[in-house]
């Protein structure tokens, strides 16, 4: 009996020393430790990682989310035995405090390199002679800068204020530099400096010239046409001379970044002889002063905020063929139009092209002579100015056609809610050389805002076809 009690005592005790020894390891054990970490791929890796954990003396993988791995999951690592001694020694503080130290840099990328003369390079003959003496390969160079540079970057980083990226990401730009004639000069780059004990310099082949954002261009041409009959021509009419002169100058600005200005003057004169007008001996035809300027910021690609601006008038007095009445002078009408609104641009070594859409437009109608009926031009009768406020829609095209074939069109739909004025401006140039050229030119114009001339159509049509000089700069 008492070697039977001695026995279950000595079991008893067995299991209790087990069990504590037990409890100790499940106790080193049970804590999750981490053995590796991954992400799931596609869309779920943004919200769930994968983790590969020891718990148990097994491995095993479990999904968790990510909210919940940067937060509480923080608590397995600091239960893992692995992790124990960074939470109980202060000395790890800067684990866990999310800021830039200086240390590990100055510790690991101290830079002790100093420039040196290195190997391989090899003495120059007298004609490739530069300073220094010697000319370094490409690799020796190579090594030179690039350790100079990181010299640099460790021990003066608040030096460096442009990255590389951002230097291959801006524009070149190419337009404004010109190679010399090579009958000029051929001296090669390495003789462009001063030779020690020399005097002589030489100039380099190639010019750099500040860059120039305006360009100004210019157009003028002059078509004449000279018919004579005697008075007993047996199909009649009547011996006569017209003549067409027009002048185009454009100032245009364009940093090649955000800002664009565009800027026209157009000036157009014809006159055609009348000698059966019992007033005039002659009648002007074509009789157009245009200034025109259209400022805009770059909003997105091709579409700009732009501010518009046009002044039109006629320099000469025009009349009715028989009449006396003054139709029309300088000034009288004048009309100013400035818009703000969005333009879309295209321009390809083809064509030039744009549409202007300025939601808010102010015009002004100005009739300065007092000889000229204000009352034909839409004003009330003593007034000289009348103001309107409405939109304005402008496409315009520049299109070269062929070598010698140029086709200019502007189509203008500006309506104050009251009134319409439309015009469509067309002009084909066939150009035989650099001095002749034929002109084909027409616009059909509505116009309600004034009263008809004859009849009660607002519908209108200007066309001319001349041959004569022209040139362009």
């Amino acid at each position: 009996m008492m070697n039977k009690k001695r026995i279950i005592g000595l079991m008893l005790a067995a299991l209790a020393v087990g069990f504590v020894q037990a409890q100790a390891v499940r106790s080193r054990t049970s804590s999750p430790v981490v053995v590796a970490q991954d992400t799931l791929k596609g869309v779920m890796g943004k919200y769930f990682k994968v983790r590969t954990i020891r718990q148990d003396g097994k491995l095993h993988r479990d999904t968790i989310s990510t909210l919940y791995d940067e937060t509480v999951g923080l608590l397995d690592y600091a239960r893992a035995d692995s992790a124990a001694h960074f939470y109980s020694d202060p000395s790890y503080y800067r684990f866990f405090m999310p800021l830039y130290y200086n240390d590990p840099i100055d510790g690991k990328s101290k830079i002790t390199w100093t420039p040196s003369r290195q190997a391989g390079r090899v003495p120059l003959a007298d004609k490739d002679y530069v300073p220094g003496g010697v000319l370094a390969d490409d690799a020796a160079v190579s090594d030179e800068v690039n350790g100079s540079l990181m010299n640099a970057y460790v021990n003066a980083p608040q030096g460096l204020t442009m990255m590389e990226d951002y230097l291959n990401s801006t524009r070149s730009y190419s337009d404004n530099l010109r190679k010399e004639n090579k009958a000029k000069t051929k001296a090669p780059i390495v003789r462009l400096v001063k030779r020690p004990g020399s005097s002589i310099y030489r100039t380099a082949g190639i010019e750099a010239h500040k860059p120039n954002w305006w360009d100004f261009t210019g157009s003028a041409s002059f078509q004449a046409t000279q018919i004579y009959l005697t008075d007993n021509w047996y199909q009649g009419g009547e011996s006569n001379i017209s003549a067409l002169a027009t002048l185009q100058l454009s100032a245009n600005y364009n940093d090649k970044e955000k800002l664009q200005w565009e800027n026209l003057l157009d000036v157009k004169a014809g006159f055609t002889t009348t000698p059966s007008d019992l007033y005039h001996d002659y009648l002007f035809s074509t009789n157009q002063l245009r200034l025109y300027s259209k400022l805009g910021l770059q909003a997105y690609k091709n579409w700009y905020y732009t501010a518009s601006l046009e002044f039109k008038t006629q320099i000469f007095n025009g009349y009715t063929a028989n009449t006396e009445p003054l139709l029309t002078s300088f000034l009288a009408p004048a009309d100013l139009t400035m818009g703000l609104g969005m333009d879309y641009k295209k321009k390809t070594k083809t064509y030039t092209f744009s549409i202007l859409f300025a939601p808010i437009t102010y015009t002004v109608r100005y009739v300065g002579n007092s000889r000229v009926d204000e009352t034909y031009y839409g004003l009330d009768e003593g007034k000289k100015w009348k103001h309107d406020f409405g939109l304005q829609f402008q496409p315009t095209l520049d299109w070269k056609i062929a070598s010698n074939i140029n086709l200019n069109t502007r189509f203008n739909y500006l309506t104050s809610y009251h009134w319409v004025r439309v015009e469509w401006e067309t002009t084909l140039d066939f150009s035989i050389n650099k001095w002749l050229s034929t002109k084909f030119y027409v616009v059909p114009r509505f116009d309600d805002s004034s009263t008809p001339l004859v009849g009660d159509s607002y519908m209108q049509l200007k066309e001319l076809l001349s041959f004569g000089l022209s040139y362009t700069w």
